[in-house]
């Protein structure tokens, strides 16, 4: 039993970025490109005011993801340090019980 949740624990951080992308929102959609090579200034002017909205989309996603990542890695410490005790205790009271038989 307590490996299942010692796996479940150290597993946790593979999983989080599922669930961090659920709450940071979805990935910002890539923007279309403008061809250099027949667009006017207007379109060059358009296509660089996408591209500095879109770089302030994806910045903002990903300083999401960081403090969901923090916050979820300090959970699970928590979590660990919770079930380190009762561990203890367990392996504690297995030793004693060796060493009596």
């Amino acid at each position: 039993m307590m490996k299942i949740w010692t796996m479940c624990a150290l597993a946790l951080p593979f999983l989080a970025p599922v669930a961090l992308a659920d709450s940071c929102g979805s990935r910002p959609a890539p923007i279309h490109m403008v061809n250099g090579r027949t667009a006017d200034r207007e379109a060059m002017q358009l296509g660089n005011d996408d591209l500095i909205g879109y770089t302030h989309q994806v910045n903002r996603c990903l300083t999401c993801l960081s403090g969901e990542e923090k916050a979820t890695r300090s959970q699970v410490s928590a979590v660990q340090k919770t079930y380190d005790r009762p561990a203890k205790a367990f392996n504690d009271r297995a030793a004693v019980s060796a060493d009596s038989s």
